[in-house]
Order: structure tokens, then sequence, then C-alpha cells
């Protein structure tokens, strides 16, 4: 990690193994002005140029004006808009039908439906970025997942075949969904929902708070959130610096 004054940057290894090129994220600390941030990014900006940083996100709160103006002034383009959503996790979810533990022989389902499912996040949102490596970039969180990043995965079977998943994470009090997919031909059909049901009644007695980040623009996936009892409780932007002398 790279800090400067109250702002730092590191590469991340997982994104920069799935695009092929180096990849950071920026952490802007709290409070500045727009001029003071906007200085130390200009700097910044400079380092990964010489340094042949391709791709540097950034995400900050939707209510911070100062930090979205300095990274919009240093070529920072907004991507998406984030949103948390959390509800309690109480002791009336049932394990619905159809929902267990993900095995070995759900691997491969499982990572071809996240290559295909996702159009919404940043990296398929963002025209510098190519589709097929976003595509990548999912099926290749789907594998390490499955492989033990993943504190759960829960799969939905219809006729012996695998349907979707529902991957969360463990922290303290929070369970967090930290992806979920549907394959594209059984959209509209509920599964979501169970899986969702089905994070929640695994979590039942070890967490007390279910957390989900969702765009705002994918309105299918909040609303099912929403029908489930989560409310929103944070809303941030996420922007991204594209190196211009480095093509995808």
């Amino acid at each position: 990690m790279v800090a400067i004054s109250d702002h730092s940057y590191q590469q991340l290894l997982f994104e920069t193994e799935a695009l092929g090129q180096p990849v950071a994220r920026l952490k802007l600390g709290r409070g500045a002005s727009a001029s003071t941030h906007g200085a130390i990014i200009g700097d910044l900006v400079q380092d990964w140029r010489s340094q042949h940083l391709w791709l540097v996100s950034c995400r900050v709160d939707d209510h911070d004006a100062a930090a979205k103006a300095a990274l919009s002034a240093n070529d920072f383009r907004c991507i998406e808009t984030l949103v948390t959503l959390e509800r309690t996790i109480d002791g009336n979810q049932a394990m619905p039908d159809g929902i267990s533990q993900a095995t070995d022989d759900d691997c491969d389902a499982c990572i071809q439906i996240g290559r295909r499912a996702f159009g919404h996040d940043r990296f398929h949102m963002d025209d510098r970025i190519d589709n097929d490596l976003a595509d990548r970039v999912k099926a290749n969180w789907v594998r390490n997942s499955l492989q033990g990043r993943a504190d759960a995965a829960l799969v939905s079977h219809e006729a012996g075949q695998t349907r979707g998943f529902v991957l969360c994470l463990h922290n303290g009090d929070n369970a967090i969904i930290d992806l979920i997919a549907v394959a594209n031909d059984g959209q509209g059909r509920g599964i979501g929902g169970k899986l969702v049901a089905g994070a929640l009644s695994h979590y039942r007695g070890r967490a007390k708070r279910m957390l989900v980040g969702t765009q705002h623009d994918n309105l299918a996936s909040r609303a099912l959130y929403e029908r489930m009892g989560f409310v929103r409780v944070k809303t941030e932007v996420t922007y991204h610096w594209v190196n211009p002398e480095i093509l995808s």
C-alpha cells in the first residue's frame, strides 16, 4: 500500500490477474476540500502513469461532493451508483426446497453462470473494459469463492441442474451476500428469492444482520431485496481512472 497524507492506494492482485493489466484501488481521506483532494490525486495520477498502472477505482459516499469533484477533475469517470441494503436475521427463515450447500459437482456450472449472468457491475458498465475481460473477472470470482474464499456457498437445483448460486462472507455480527446469480434461462422463476432466503436461513444464530450491495440501476435486484425486508443503509459511487496510454 502507498499512502500520501490521508490518501492511499494499493494494487489489487485478483483484478490484476483477471484483467491482465495492473489494477489498483484508491482510498481518499475524509473531510478534505476539493482542492486538497485534487492536488493529491493529481500527483498520484502522475505516479500511476510512470508505473504503467492501467485501472484505478475509487468508491466514495454519494454525498461527498468534494471528493466527487476532485475525482472528476482528474479524469476519473463515474461508473456506478452502489446501494448497500441490510436486514435483521431472525429465527423464522426456513431453508427453501431446492437450496443446498454447493459441492464440487456444482463448480463448473456456477462458474459458467457467473461468466454469463452479470451486466450491471462496474467492470461491465465501463465501456473502456472489454466485456470478455469483465466476464473473466466474475468467473474467477466464483471459482475463488468456491475454492475457499466464501464462508458459505449455496446453490439452487432444478431437475438435477445447477440453476443459481449465492456466495456469502461472514464478519462478526454481519453476514454479507458477496455474489449472487441465476442462470439466464432461469430468470423470473423465483430462484433469486429462494437463494436469498437460503442465505438468511444458513446464518440463523450465526450472525445478526445480512448486508448486500447492488447497483442503483439494477431495478430487479433492488426490488427483490426490498420485498425480502432489506432496507437501504448506504449509497456510494464508484469511479474509474483508466490509463489512456494503455489499451485493454
